[in-house]
């Protein structure tokens, strides 16, 4: 019986991860890990090393230095980027209908639960072995010191299963539960992940916790390193002081049951999975009113339903401009349908209307056009991938206007959606400091394009939806001191060709994305 178990568990982990590597974004994710080892392994004729130690003196590029950083880079990329990569083992079984067959086998929902988790602990973890090879390669591309590789792969196994645990555990148990199983629980876990990062850190030094907490190994780092006063990655150095000779890590019998609870504590939340798993129930998947069970944002949605008819009338602007009607019209109803499906959504444009009239004028960038930004950011994630998810992408292909013009029209869609959510804080922009309008406008078009290209390419918002988390996250943090990143006009006006390279950048996204729709319906055809 139990080795019977065994065989389904390892069956449906083999399936997953051929699933995965078959798919193009695969290929693509190798190749973005595979390029991040050569940028972050700075060629030290540049001023810049992966790891600069006491003030701005570099370690030499033995295998402890560059396996110890990049062992800590990758752990900070799978935490980030992994959740979003691998947590739709769940509903790409839902939209295959494997899942109802699976549901009609002798097959316990706690041994799918276990076998959903292991092929992403499976997948993330061949990703971060071939990222460890790419990093191999490049300490012999510097040719400073010989390769090692038990101590390259020593700080591996120190540093990074715990988070490849951790990660692919989570994903599950987001899928499992139901109100984590789509936007909210994607922004959840982007707040959880920061929190979870910063936390260790700020317990006392050497708390036990802490060093339990510790699934990324920064607290880890820190006590091995705890001789040098700081410690920075692909940083400038001062080639003037003497190079340093890291050891690498050096693991007590303290450390050691440390490192494996913080390995193990996860899998406690198969437990939750297992529990809140659906098993495929038609009532739970297709109706997510039900399955919530009358949580609060649907009661919430519900009472908000009568004031949908707002005037939402995209549609009038056909009249106005000189794109063909047909697409323009056939953008207003698809921005409508974003309303419609979340009247909530219609509830925080009213609110941001309300904010920007009411609020002080120091207030209005920095504070409620960010919001307008990041409200409107996470409305139209999946406005570009919506159909092709559904099931109803032939449908709209029997429309020859939107099959050939597909990107277009999603673009128009999502800059609709995205206007109307901004509207009322650019409004009071144009009032207050018209100079920043351009760029407001810019930002706009940025992440509207941004939204559409990738939600085209990926299939998945969820794509968009890491990449806008964190450059908000990154602009918000930096305070407008990195004119830069002040895409969307958050702290005044930006210069003109900071817009101008975002609008270039928007263009360029756009492209690609009506390549990748060429290709596919040629493929398709």
């Amino acid at each position: 019986m139990f080795r019977e178990r065994l065989r389904r568990i390892a069956a449906i982990v083999k399936a997953d991860v051929l699933i995965r590597f078959r798919r193009s974004s695969t290929l693509v994710m190798f190749l973005l890990l595979s390029g991040l080892a050569y940028f972050c392994v700075s060629d030290p004729a540049t001023g810049y090393a992966l790891l600069v130690v006491d003030g701005q003196r570099r370690a030499v590029y033995n295998s402890a230095a560059i396996g110890m950083a990049t062992a800590l880079l990758v752990s900070i990329f799978i935490g980030m980027a992994g959740f979003y990569v691998i947590s739709n083992a769940v509903s790409r079984d839902v939209r295959s209908r494997c899942g109802l067959v699976i549901a009609s086998t002798t097959m316990r929902s706690g041994e799918y639960v276990v076998a959903k988790a292991a092929g992403n602990l499976v997948f993330l973890a061949l990703f971060t072995s071939g990222f460890m090879v790419s990093s191999m390669a490049m300490l012999l591309v510097r040719n400073e010191a010989p390769l090692e590789p038990w101590v390259f792969v020593k700080q591996y196994l120190l540093i990074v299963p715990p988070a490849l645990v951790l990660v692919a555990v989570l994903a599950i148990v987001f899928e499992s539960v139901s109100f984590l199983s789509g936007r909210f629980g994607d922004v959840a876990y982007f707040v959880l992940y920061l929190v979870g990062l910063a936390l260790p850190a700020l317990m006392p030094e050497g708390s036990a916790f802490a060093r339990y907490l510790d699934f990324g190994g920064l607290v880890f780092t820190s006590e091995q390193m705890r001789p040098l006063t700081q410690l920075m990655i692909n940083v400038r150095f001062d080639p003037l002081k003497p190079l340093l000779v890291v050891p690498g890590f050096i693991l007590n019998a303290e450390w050691a049951v440390a490192r494996l609870v913080s390995l193990v504590a996860p899998l406690l939340l198969l437990v939750v999975a297992g529990r809140a798993f659906h098993r495929f129930d038609p009532a739970h998947v297709r109706n997510v009113d039900e399955r919530s069970h009358g949580g609060h944002l649907i009661r919430i949605n519900r009472a908000l339903k009568p004031l949908l008819p707002a005037r939402v009338g995209f549609a009038r602007l056909a009249d106005w401009t000189f794109v063909q009607p047909a697409l323009l019209r056939a953008a207003a109803a698809d921005a409508r349908i974003t309303f419609a499906s979340c009247p909530l959504l219609l509830a925080g444009v009213l609110a941001l209307a309300i904010a920007a009239i009411v609020c002080p004028t120091r207030a209005l960038q920095p504070g409620i056009l960010t919001s307008a930004f990041f409200i409107a950011g996470l409305a139209i994630a999946d406005v570009s991938c919506r159909e092709r998810r559904s099931g109803t992408l032939t449908m709209i292909y029997s429309t020859p206007v939107l099959k050939s013009h597909f990107v277009w029209w999603k673009l128009i869609a999502t800059t609709f959606v995205a206007l109307a959510v901004t509207a009322a804080p650019l409004g009071r922009v144009a009032l207050s400091r018209p100079a920043s309008v351009p760029t407001v406008v810019a930002g706009v078009f940025f992440v509207a394009s941004a939204a559409t290209a990738l939600g085209v390419i990926s299939v998945t918002p969820k794509a968009f939806t890491l990449l806008f988390l964190t450059l908000f996250y990154v602009v918000l943090n930096d305070g407008g001191a990195s004119p830069a990143l002040n895409f969307g006009g958050f702290y005044g006006r930006a210069m003109p060709r900071v817009t101008l390279s975002y609008v270039v950048a928007a263009s360029v996204l756009l492209l690609a994305a009506r390549g990748v729709h060429a290709l596919r319906l040629r493929r398709e055809s």
